[in-house]
């Protein structure tokens, strides 16, 4: 398969988006790249993301190593494997009428999506989604402009800004995955009492005054303010 005539998709991705394969020689498979990449989430979600190796998730299928290459010519196949099917198919704006709110909505969901699969964060950003689950949030995130007079660049920017936004607050809100700190009491404990185990308020009063407040202890509240103050001056933005 190829696309814009001659730009060849690496296999992997072809399989992701379901796009029927010429017969191969050799026994048939006994799994399919979905199955495969069910098992490698359940490994990530109970034990990290190094615990979806493919001989992990090849003994989870009681199948060799070797037969899951058909799949993945490498480490980061699986990856992107992973983060297409940990997002599943993106929210629903049922009932919901502002563009504000629709947008609101999609953030809050990519937020569920990381907080249930934290290992996410540790996958590199480099290049936009081409899996079909991710490239459909891309698709309901822009969906969510209907009704307004932005351009695509506007609605896209937009939506790339609430997105960076979510992955950031949850890189700062999630606890260290790796299995040193898992022992560690200072990595563990709470951003702002790590902070305040390191600055004075002399040299530091805002950030002090803003522990003593506990600004940074409201949880997803405080998420959610953040956010709001974010789509607000998007809007503002759209119709300046």
């Amino acid at each position: 398969m190829t696309a814009d005539g001659d730009l060849p998709i690496p296999r992997t991705l072809r399989l992701m988006w379901g796009t029927p394969e010429p017969p191969r020689r050799g026994p048939k498979p006994t799994t399919s790249l979905s199955e495969i990449t069910a098992v490698a989430v359940d490994l990530a979600d109970a034990e990290g993301l190094a615990a979806a190796s493919l001989p992990r998730v090849a003994a989870k299928l009681k199948s060799g190593t070797s037969s899951l290459y058909r799949y993945f010519q490498s480490r980061d196949d699986l990856d992107a494997a992973m983060l297409d099917h940990a997002y599943g198919e993106p929210p629903t704006y049922d009932g919901i009428d502002r563009w504000q709110d629709r947008l609101r909505h999609w953030a809050l969901a990519n937020r569920t999506v990381l907080n249930r699969h934290p290992w996410i964060l540790q996958l590199p950003t480099l290049e936009p989604p081409l899996g079909p689950h991710r490239t459909a949030w891309t698709e309901r995130g822009l969906t969510a402009f209907d009704g307004t007079e932005g351009t695509s660049d506007d609605d896209l920017s937009a939506l790339l800004l609430v997105e960076i936004f979510i992955r950031g607050y949850a890189q700062l809100s999630t606890p260290p995955a790796s299995s040193a700190s898992r022992d560690d009491p200072f990595a563990q404990a709470s951003y702002s009492r790590r902070l305040a185990a390191v600055l004075t308020p002399e040299a530091y009063p805002r950030l002090s005054r803003a522990i003593v407040d506990g600004t940074f202890d409201t949880g997803s509240d405080d998420l959610q303010h953040a956010l709001d103050t974010l789509i607000e001056g998007i809007a503002r933005r759209r119709s300046s």
